[in-house]
């Protein structure tokens, strides 16, 4: 990424800390029972192709735990996941036109994002993904999850910390993991 780009998402964060939505968050959240009475989840899947099986696992996972939340899963690539034949899982694909040249969704793509209402928003990413933050953070949900990066900790409400060198398939069951146990 250019540093053009760089500077622009920097001073997009900065306009998201001044923002309303940011400044009247909720302040104190029972997340174990956030997670308890979630029933639409909203699920973001990695950039990184290279991540996108070990997200698919960590799906399915949730799916088998939770059996009457009803998922939504976008991705940069519907290559990314097997769909699983199940009506409470809505796949949403992206493609070029919903990204813009600064790497945030477009506009028309945040409106039909924010017509539903989420309980949760999951981000998958291990790696710092700003599309995925901007998409989060415009859900409204109220528990957004992910990995943890110091870019994500202003917007999220719960962060999974795993050390650099876990291996990928270890750090998402660590994560599904921690958040079984939180619900």
């Amino acid at each position: 990424m250019n540093t053009v780009n760089q500077f622009l998402q920097s001073l997009q964060l900065k306009i998201l800390r001044s923002s309303k939505q940011y400044r009247e968050q909720t302040p104190s959240l029972n997340i174990c029972e956030a997670v308890r009475n979630a029933g639409s989840i909203l699920c973001c899947l990695p950039e990184n192709p290279a991540f996108g099986r070990f997200a698919q696992q960590m799906i399915e996972q949730l799916h088998r735990h939770h059996p009457a939340w009803r998922l939504t899963i976008v991705g940069q690539n519907d290559l990314l996941f097997t769909r699983l034949s199940n009506p409470q899982i809505e796949y949403i694909a992206l493609d070029e036109k919903s990204i813009n040249f600064y790497g945030r969704p477009q506009s028309v793509f945040v409106k039909q994002i924010k017509t539903r209402r989420y309980d949760m928003a999951i981000d998958l990413s291990i790696e710092y993904s700003f599309f995925n933050l901007i998409l989060l953070w415009k859900s409204e949900a109220l528990l957004r999850m992910g990995f943890f990066h110091p870019k994500r900790e202003p917007f999220f409400t719960f962060l999974y910390r795993q050390h650099q060198e876990t291996p990928p398939d270890q750090a998402y069951q660590g994560f599904f993991k921690q958040m079984e146990s939180l619900g």
